[in-house]
């Protein structure tokens, strides 16, 4: 993970048991996710802390939707009505995508297929701002992708099954498998760093020198980077010396750019919620849609240059960064030597 690991015990309703006490495994991986975190996380905080304090509800409704700064919890998701703002069951029912397995459960158990179908994440996943602009727009970007086509949702990716751990612990018994709650998404280094395919074509030795490189959304169903428009990805070529010294770099980068009504472009979290009225360019990686790139170094002599350099990076923007973390991800690397004679 990227950020910071909060041990959190849910607490229910008076009189229930923790979900911990029979859900052990999928409480271990909630407690490793963004959702744990939703609402104590040191960037949230910092950004809220941005947010006019009657503007806020905005950012609470999904961050922190019972009002008790535990972020998202069991209740959120389980003990909700499919409505937004979240509005929690009354009772001590929950929902869940499976009938249960035994007549002696301690809470009752509603049927829900709605968990698990994307609409579901769409619910926070899908942010208006302040003056009713969709700043993220990530349900939406799956809605118009080929995964919903095919109907991969957003739970095959970010809550997979663990076919060797079961969703509750003895002495219910179960042959349901468990679906993975640490939710790993662009918080996680594994989860990004598999999203993107970087190739890197061979360089002639000519002049100019002209590098073409050619990038792949892989794995996201929507487009990367996705949600906050402060993210960017960053591709980066690089021309390299014989002993490996930098003769020459270019960059292109994707990103979603939103502006307030005047067309300037707005980097801050508290000026996108309060201001961001309009996109001002999106060229960000849409799913499974190659791009490809070619960058043209003039004055610089190709006898000279014995390698190019094409690297790919994840870049979070201009946020808090935690302590020993870096500000850029490494998604892809890729080098090749420059061919063809040098000139006499």
């Amino acid at each position: 993970m990227l950020g910071v690991t909060l041990c959190v015990l849910i607490q229910l309703m008076p009189g229930e048991r923790d979900c911990r006490r029979c859900h052990q495994a999928v409480w271990e991986g909630w407690q490793q996710s963004m959702h744990a975190l939703a609402y104590s996380d040191p960037v949230f905080q910092v950004s809220l802390s941005g947010i006019p304090e009657e503007s806020q509800k905005l950012c609470l409704d999904c961050h922190d939707p019972e009002g008790k700064g535990v972020g998202i919890t069991c209740r959120t998701c389980h003990g909700s009505r499919e409505i937004f703002p979240f509005q929690m069951l009354s009772g001590d029912t929950l929902r869940g995508p499976f009938p249960p397995t035994s007549d002696s459960l301690p809470h009752p158990v509603q049927v829900d297929q709605t968990l698990r179908e994307a609409a579901f994440c769409g619910r926070c996943h899908n942010v208006r701002n302040a003056r009713g602009f969709p700043l993220f727009t990530t349900y939406d970007e799956w809605r118009e992708s080929p995964y919903a086509v095919e109907g991969v949702q957003c739970q095959n990716c970010h809550m997979p099954e663990n076919p060797s751990l079961a969703p509750v612990d003895p002495p219910y018994t179960t042959n349901l498998i468990l679906t993975e709650h640490r939710t790993p998404g662009a918080h996680s280094l594994e989860q990004v760093q598999k999203t993107l395919e970087l190739v890197l074509y061979p360089v002639l030795r000519k002049q100019p020198v002209e590098v073409r490189v050619e990038l792949t959304n892989r794995e996201a169903g929507h487009a990367f980077p996705t949600g906050l428009p402060t993210k960017r990805v960053v591709l980066e070529v690089q021309l390299l010396g014989a002993e490996g010294d930098l003769l020459a770099r270019q960059e292109r980068v994707y990103a979603r750019v939103i502006g307030d009504e005047a067309g300037n472009p707005l980097t801050t979290v508290t000026d996108l919620f309060l201001r961001g009225s309009q996109v001002l360019s999106d060229n960000r990686l849409l799913p499974r849609k190659p791009r490809t790139e070619t960058f043209v170094f003039l004055g610089v002599s190709p006898d000279i240059i014995a390698r190019v350099r094409a690297r790919v990076y994840y870049d979070p923007g201009p946020l808090p960064v935690p302590e020993g973390k870096p500000a850029r991800i490494l998604l892809a690397s890729a080098s090749v030597p420059l061919t063809g004679r040098r000139a006499p």
